[in-house]
């Protein structure tokens, strides 16, 4: 029955202990068929209050309670005198754990059962508590009144109170056979005095066989000195506890490793002996060998990671370990406290910056995981040393939950980003670079698309003037230098954008040869000279009167220093002074361009040789050109194997320009070089020639056809492949000026057909085309052109051409 934990009922009292009301009412459940007086405390404190007024014959104390525990409140109960040999069953809800266990039965528990419990096992533990506790209950009224009695009055009440105490014991050892370990009672000298049966289970034994024999036999030897040496210590403390894990041996020969949970129970009347519990733990030992493996196999790969892995395992974060990689990644030895919250005498020399900040205590990664209870992603920081050297990192830290689901640590995982953020700094600058090329392409465009129209104003209006009626024969004839004087310019113009394409593809190849820097001197100088005379400047020419031998291609490098002339004499204010000047130094020759003009710009120096620069970015292009003469000087002096560089001291105060070149080994004469070939001159007079002129442009076929009419030739046009074919069949021309660029058949495969039908000798064809790489003339070569002429022809190379023909006709 319950009664009012106020006041006591008749029956027996038992202690009920849990903090939760519907542990209890279950516990009250199942008891309440006992008719005992069911006690119920909501804490150990209330327990223990219960405790200074009432004696309990048990006591169910569950394990886990807050804020004072079972464990906690054992000890107290323990410690009181009046309650220390009070029977206390633990309840629990976690059936592995064995620290629990041990801990239990060293507070002297009678046994320790795991929720939810078997009602009927339950009662039958609780009932044999209640009758002990009558029959003590009652044997010390009985002492009382025997004390009262003569002699022979308490000798017959001894003989019924021993027949009564032994009745209690078989109940009591009835009791034991339902537990689920089992219980053995021992002598002080270890002998076997009783065993339940669970022991068939554990071991393989009877229990009558086991009975009379000595504990300490069933032990492995290792052990028996051990358990012998805790047993007599056990023995010395009444009412103590020991807990201890030894193998035993089991009837088939096998060990089995049991755990043994010793009370001294030797001063209980009814039991005067040492309780021990078995329990069977071969595979909870072999899980949580299993278990500390795995832990290992975990430690080790963990400092096999690449990752920089920490952990704090207290929600301050005070103490944090990690990997190898870690202790590596912070410069710090194995094992030690690389908390940034950790006592100054402890705190690394090392702190966490974001983006040039010290990162505050609670924002640090693992503080801020715990302070919030959540993930924290994306965390990108640098690692700043107490040398001044820092290392990125990036990485995350997520917090770490007890059972409860209270935060008890936090977890984070950090790699080195150093290559990464190498690689998107090249990224950046590169993509600097990328959008720099593109703005200066795209001025480029302008500037080509500016210099391209420069050249046809005057030739529209030059051509407009030859087509007045009745215009003076000197106005034509102004008219007709106007535009060969622009025509030239937009060669010179595409002949440089050719140059610069081939030279950075490695398409262009040097012809090399013994020359003499003076001879390739003189003839730059006269290709620049009407640039510079236009200007009114002054050139000085200094050259040492020694050879200079060079092994050059001349016209490259007669370009080269041509370049460096016409950029003086552009980027120099009318009247200004040029000096070119040539010294031997070593084994090299150097040339220097000086020039009074407008100086390079600090800002634009070190890109003074780079594609599409130029110093003057005006609308008006008063210099005019593309920005590629430089370009193109530094390619071509490197290919010679020298360089070049530029130096001015800022604006206004002029510029120079300073060539090395390697001397060839041994000297040549300054008549020795070839250099360019003179044109051939046309002969006195042309001989007729029949030509045939096919280009698919109407306008460029037209016009050449006029052109040759006028020297006196015989002339058709064509504008595509089958029609070239159909008249050269029919009008057997001598030459064939022929467009590659053809629809349908192109010239190449017109070529092919005229040599298979005509052979070598009948026709002369000359290839017409806007591509001039090495390729491509050996191309058409191969196609069977004799010449390979780029566009626009030279009309006296072109008459020469049509009078050498014509005279080999004759």
């Amino acid at each position: 029955m319950t009664t009012d934990n106020a006041t006591p009922g008749p029956g027996a009292d038992i202690l009920l202990v849990d903090d939760e009301p519907a542990n209890l009412l279950t516990l009250e459940a199942i008891l309440h068929d006992l008719g005992q007086n069911l006690v119920k405390a909501r804490s150990g404190a209330d327990a223990l209050r219960f405790l200074l007024a009432r004696d309990f014959a048990a006591i169910l104390l569950d394990v886990q309670m807050r804020p004072l525990d079972g464990f906690e409140t054992a000890k107290l109960i323990r410690a009181r005198k009046k309650s220390r040999h009070t029977p206390i069953l633990f309840l629990t809800a976690y059936e592995d754990n064995r620290l629990s266990v041990e801990e239990a039965y060293a507070l002297g528990a009678v046994d320790y059962l795991v929720k939810p419990v078997v009602p009927v096992v339950l009662r039958a533990k609780v009932n044999g508590f209640i009758e002990l506790f009558e029959k003590r209950r009652q044997i010390e009224a009985q002492a009382e009144r025997l004390r009262q009695l003569d002699r022979r009055e308490f000798e017959q009440k001894l003989a019924e109170e021993n027949a009564r105490l032994s009745a209690a014991e078989r109940r009591f050892r009835a009791l034991t056979e339902n537990s689920s370990d089992a219980v053995c009672l021992l002598a002080p000298d270890a002998a076997i005095r009783y065993v339940s049966p669970p022991i068939t289970r554990i071991l393989g034994y009877a229990p009558e066989e086991l009975v009379g024999q000595s504990g300490l036999g069933l032990v492995h030897a290792e052990e028996q000195g051990l358990l012998a040496t805790r047993l007599a210590a056990l023995v010395a403390r009444p009412g103590g506890t020991d807990t201890v894990q030894v193998r035993a041996r089991h009837r088939d020969g096998s060990w089995v490793w049991v755990e043994a949970v010793g009370t001294n129970l030797l001063d209980e009347p009814a039991i005067g002996a040492v309780v021990v519990n078995f329990r069977d733990v071969t595979e909870r030992r072999r899980t949580v060998q299993q278990l500390r493996e795995r832990a290992e196999e975990m430690e080790r790969f963990m400092d096999v990671l690449p990752v920089a892995v920490f952990i704090a395992r207290d929600p301050e974060c005070r103490r944090v370990t990690g990997n190898r990689a870690a202790y590596e990644l912070l410069r710090m030895p194995p094992d030690s406290n690389i908390s940034q919250t950790a006592p100054p005498e402890e705190r690394p020399p090392f702190q966490l910056y974001r983006n040039g900040t010290l990162v505050p205590p609670d924002e640090l990664p693992l503080q801020r995981a715990v302070r919030t209870a959540a993930e924290v992603r994306d965390v990108d920081l640098d690692v700043v040393f107490a040398d001044g050297t820092s290392t990125p990192i990036y990485g995350y830290a997520t917090p770490l939950f007890d059972e409860a689901g209270q935060v008890r640590g936090a977890l984070a995982a950090f790699m080195d980003i150093s290559e990464r953020k190498s690689l998107e700094k090249a990224l950046q600058e590169r993509a600097a670079r990328l959008a720099e090329a593109d703005r200066r392409k795209d001025e480029f465009l302008a500037m080509l698309a500016h210099e391209l129209r420069n050249p046809l104003a005057p030739v529209r209006n030059a051509l407009h003037i030859l087509g007045l009626p009745g215009v003076e024969a000197a106005a034509a004839a102004q008219a007709r230098e106007m535009v060969q004087r622009q025509v030239q310019n937009m060669v010179r113009l595409v002949d440089d954008l050719l140059d610069v394409s081939r030279i950075t593809r490695g398409k262009i190849r040097l012809r090399a040869e013994p020359v003499d820097l003076a001879v390739v001197v003189g003839r730059a100088v006269e290709s620049a000279r009407p640039l510079i005379d236009a200007n009114r400047h002054t050139l000085t020419v200094s050259l040492p009167d020694e050879p200079l031998p060079l092994t050059a291609d001349p016209t490259r490098l007669e370009q080269v220093f041509a370049n460096l002339l016409n950029n003086a004499a552009k980027y120099t204010e009318r009247g200004g002074a040029i000096r070119l000047e040539a010294e031997r130094q070593g084994g090299e020759v150097v040339v220097r361009v000086r020039d009074t003009g407008f100086g390079i710009p600090p800002q634009v120096l070190p890109h003074v040789f780079d594609l599409f620069t130029q110093a003057d970015r005006t609308l008006d292009r008063a210099q005019g050109g593309l920005g590629i003469g430089l370009t193109l000087v530094k390619r071509l002096v490197e290919m010679h194997r020298g360089s070049v560089a530029a130096h001015s001291e800022g604006a206004g105060k002029g510029s120079e320009f300073v060539v090395r070149l390697p001397l060839a080994a041994r000297a040549v004469g300054r008549e020795g070089s070839r250099g360019r070939e003179p044109a051939a001159a046309a002969p006195a007079g042309p001989g007729h020639c029949r030509v045939l002129v096919v280009d698919d442009n109407k306008d460029a076929a037209d016009s050449l056809a006029m052109l040759l009419r006028v020297w006196g030739h015989e002339v058709r046009t064509s504008h595509d492949g089958q029609s070239a074919l159909k008249a050269a069949r029919s009008y057997r021309p001598d030459i064939v000026l022929l467009d590659i660029g053809l629809p349908g058949l192109d010239g190449y495969e017109v070529a092919a057909e005229l040599r298979k039908e005509f052979g070598e000798g009948e026709m002369l064809l000359v290839a017409l085309t806007g591509y001039g790489q090495d390729e491509d003339r050996s191309r058409s070569a191969r196609a069977g052109f004799n010449q390979h002429w780029v566009k626009p022809v030279d009309p006296e190379a072109l008459q020469a051409l049509l009078a050498a023909r014509g005279q080999a006709a004759k």
